[in-house]
């Protein structure tokens, strides 16, 4: 059996306190899954994910676990972030959960995909040059079946991210999913950062491939591109 463990870098805890880019080559249209095993690493990566926002002029709206936000808020500032200030500005928006995902306690695809285009809309009509878009998964999972998930993920298209001007990271923690919902994950987005790294998903496929007259063709052709996007990236 294959130990996750020693194929991931290692942990925040184990390397250098130095903080290296996590986003690196993240574009408007990019739709990534970030794996975490520690809630160090994901506060780490959302922080930067929010910071690269702030310093580039774009406008991030971030779906938040409640328990998480007083320690990524504190992150900021230790890194010279007042949230307040960026909050004010409406360059970062925070909603709950509750709020999202899983308003009116269950979770609504439709409800979450309105939700976004508005506010995407709202961030272009606000002048801002992109819209990041962040959210946790692992607790939503716990409130649906896999399938209705994992359709909602595979339903995020790359032109509509990038008609828009938009990038989205769906975050989950390892530990607290199954095998089978991991490898469904991973197929539903084209990019994956691990630690660092963020990696090609030569296994992905797009859900609109199946609504092109030569399915079989465009796949093809989709593939390609993947591997001459892989080498040039």
């Amino acid at each position: 059996m294959l130990d996750i463990d020693n194929l991931m870098p290692p942990t925040q805890e184990d390397a250098s306190n130095s903080r290296k880019p996590c986003f690196d080559g993240l574009n408007v249209g990019d739709h990534m899954c970030s794996f975490h095993r520690t809630k160090k690493e994901y506060i780490d990566a959302v922080s930067k994910f929010i910071i690269e926002g702030i310093e580039n002029k774009q406008k991030t709206i971030f779906l938040n676990p409640p328990q998480f936000q007083d320690e990524i808020w504190k992150d900021l500032e230790s890194l010279g972030y007042s949230i307040d200030t960026f909050t004010s500005n409406k360059q970062v928006e925070i909603y709950l959960q509750h709020e999202t995902y899983l308003k009116d306690g269950y979770f609504n695809p439709q409800h979450v995909h309105q939700f976004l285009a508005e506010k995407v809309q709202n961030a272009i009509s606000e002048g801002f040059s992109a819209t990041r878009i962040a959210g946790m998964g692992s607790q939503v999972t716990t409130h649906t079946d896999e399938k209705t998930w994992v359709d909602y993920e595979r339903s995020v298209r790359y032109s509509d991210l990038k008609l828009f001007r938009c990038m989205a990271v769906c975050h989950y923690f390892i530990d607290n999913l199954t095998g089978s919902l991991l490898n469904a994950i991973l197929e539903a987005h084209p990019l994956c950062q691990i630690g660092n790294d963020i990696l090609m998903n030569s296994n992905y496929l797009p859900v609109d491939i199946q609504d092109e007259a030569d399915p079989q063709r465009a796949e093809f052709e989709f593939r390609i591109q993947q591997m001459y996007n892989q080498k040039h990236r």
